[in-house]
């Protein structure tokens, strides 16, 4: 029986180092995405087979301010209920360009979906906070990547408290990304 091909997909733009690292072309329509909106993510993952067949719609560009307080607009897209922040780009029309391609070479691939605990982008009281990760660990192939050790979760996450230095707490930036991408590295090279 052969190995099955998965597309790596995750609530921010992470995804690009991991294709990177592995030398792999863009298969995932999301690369370079954000989801803002923890629960969105979650129904997101859950009924990815019917938001995958779902025809792209925009809003007005957003505006954002990046690293040295550069301002510019970037689209936000919309399959069926599900809000899709693209920061990376700068027009709608680019990005819908990218998005066919990718999708065309996405068909035949089974998605595997990684969730970065700090990566939860709103608050949530920790029954909430738990409910969501538990619900996103029934989904098939999913990985939740966690900054703390929780033991239900242990054969559903990944923790590296070496990768972690110790005590310190990434922040996110170059240091976090190299760490998850190296954390959903180790995990595909088990698949």
């Amino acid at each position: 029986m052969s190995k099955p091909n998965f597309s790596y997909i995750t609530n921010n733009c992470i995804t690009v180092f991991v294709y990177k690292r592995l030398k792999k072309p863009y298969d995932n329509p999301f690369v370079g995405s954000l989801f803002q909106n923890d629960e969105q993510f979650l129904k997101f993952c859950r009924q990815y087979n019917y938001y995958i067949k779902q025809i792209p719609r925009f809003s007005k560009p957003l505006q954002a301010t990046f690293k040295h307080h550069r301002i510019r607009n970037y689209p936000v897209m919309f399959l069926d209920d599900i809000e899709i922040h693209w920061i990376h780009e700068k027009s709608p029309t680019k990005l819908i360009d990218k998005y066919k391609r990718r999708l065309i070479r996405n068909k035949g691939l089974l998605p595997f979906f990684f969730w970065s605990d700090s990566q939860l982008y709103q608050f949530h009281p920790p029954e909430e906070r738990e409910r969501i990760i538990a619900s996103f660990l029934e989904i098939p192939h999913s990985v939740y990547f966690r900054m703390e050790e929780i033991p239900k979760w242990k054969r559903l996450s990944m923790h590296n408290r070496e990768d972690l230095g110790g005590i310190q707490r990434l922040r996110w930036g170059r240091n976090y990304q190299k760490f998850v991408a190296n954390l959903m590295l180790k995990k595909i090279s088990v698949l």
